[in-house]
């Protein structure tokens, strides 16, 4: 069997799921703690040319793990010799001249992807550098097929998983600082006006990247409607642009998963305000209770008693000839009245997935229909008139629906009739059909004017 063949019999879910396989790639938290030491000692220049020695790894080990010191219980170097055997499948190369270690190719890109992810959810995106740089070069390549495809082939596909990346990014410095702004609100310790400014520091970072998120949405969207606005009748170009709407699609949809995120703030900062009128009402009350039980004095014995309250209060009597009420106010941001249980019910996976089925077949339905569209105003701008009766039965002969020739026919009558330089021309006497197909329709000429 050669490697051709090997490669396409080759089963990524088996591979893994050989025994230990997994293990060797994705290592347990100590050995990869040792690893990511390891790249930062490397990184730092402390091992000359990226080589390290047995000795260094096991003083990793020794310091990561519990006790701190080769002479501590926990530490046994035994076993941590078998665990650097486990990294020589995947991460760690021995040079036996030299005696000494160095990293496979894999261990570098682990440690790579690692902490470009951390780092990523922590600085800036650059989407807007991205996007801003692939409208720049799509609008010099518009007018050139082969300027466009250059753009699909080279530029688009250089920064297709960047922006992907950086999109996870924004999501998930999001999700962080919203996670951070609901445990801020819910953190009662802290004084009202500390807790204030915690939360106004919170907002500030959401607000910012909130302002991102608007950028991505505004940039991604005006590549789209680029891409949209291409005439062409270039099929290769026609995918290309059919595939990166749907790219840009699967974009923007994580980006309004993100926004959804961002509108789950309001109920947490209703809910603060609200903690901080009840703590400044129950201050209040117990300041009052105090202040009446000082200064309040009981007067007279037996059943002639009168309560004398403060000078600053009006006094009443104790004992009436009438009833007073007394009337509570429920405060409804205090006391919120209990959620009402939701009632769950079964999804029907088999009906959900026939749905997504079906939506997407309807979806490339009309992606097809509209790529057909486009090439027949090609080819109609381009030769001046096109016989939209025999571009019917080409469409049939191509795809082998009726239904999707029926509607590039009527979408595209529909196209030019809105458009004033173009005329339409239809002949009733004149009978269009082809021996193999079943279907006739009258002459239709589309023209320029």
């Amino acid at each position: 069997m050669n490697n051709e063949e090997s490669i396409s019999k080759f089963n990524f879910l088996d591979a893994i799921g050989r025994p230990k396989t997994y293990k060797l790639l994705f290592p347990d938290e100590i050995e990869g703690m040792v690893i990511i030491s390891l790249y930062e000692r490397i990184k730092t220049g402390r091992y000359p040319n990226g080589f390290f020695s047995e000795d260094d790894i096991h003083d990793l080990f020794a310091k990561l793990q519990k006790g701190g010191n080769s002479g501590d219980k926990y530490y046994q170097r035994s076993i941590n010799k078998n665990k650097i055997k486990k990294l020589l499948r995947f991460f760690l190369n021995y040079d036996e001249e030299k005696r000494l270690y160095y990293f496979q190719e894999y261990a570098r890109a682990f440690c790579e992807l690692s902490e470009k992810t951390l780092k990523g959810t922590l600085v800036p995106t650059q989407i807007e550098v991205i996007c801003r740089d692939l409208m720049d070069d799509l609008n010099d390549a518009l007018g050139n097929d082969k300027a466009l495809l250059d753009w699909f082939n080279v530029k688009l596909e250089a920064y297709k998983t960047k922006l992907a990346q950086q999109t996870d990014f924004l999501h998930q410095q999001i999700d962080e600082a919203v996670s951070q702004l609901r445990k801020d609100v819910l953190d009662q310790e802290k004084e009202p006006l500390e807790l204030l400014k915690k939360v106004r520091d919170d907002l500030t970072n959401i607000q910012q990247k909130n302002q991102e998120l608007r950028i991505a949405f505004e940039d991604t969207n005006k590549i789209d409607s680029m891409l949209i606005n291409i005439e062409t009748e270039n099929d290769q170009i026609i995918r290309n642009i059919g595939d990166t709407n749907g790219f840009f699609s699967r974009i923007q949809g994580k980006l309004r998963s993100t926004d959804r995120r961002l509108n789950r703030i309001q109920p947490k900062i209703k809910q603060l305000f609200a903690i901080l009128r009840q703590s400044e009402w129950a201050a209040n009350t117990e300041k009052f209770i105090h202040f009446l039980l000082k200064y309040s004095e009981v007067k007279g014995g037996g059943n002639d008693k009168e309560l004398l309250f403060p000078i600053e209060l009006k006094s009443v009597s104790i004992h009436s000839t009438k009833p007073k009420l007394i009337v509570f106010k429920r405060d409804e941001t205090l006391f919120p009245p209990p959620a009402r249980p939701r009632k769950k019910y079964p999804v029907d996976k088999t009906f959900q997935e026939e749905s997504r089925e079906q939506i997407q077949q309807e979806i490339d339905n009309f992606k097809r229909v509209e790529g057909w569209i486009n090439q027949l105003m090609a080819q109609l701008q381009k030769d001046g008139r096109l016989d939209a009766s025999q571009s019917f039965f080409e469409v049939m002969a191509s795809d082998h629906d009726f239904a999707t020739a029926s509607r590039v026919l009527f979408g595209l009558v529909e196209r030019v009739h809105h458009e004033k330089k173009y005329h339409v021309d239809i002949s009733p006497r004149e009978i269009i059909h082809q021996s193999q197909q079943p279907s006739a329709l009258w002459k239709i000429m589309i023209q320029k004017a």
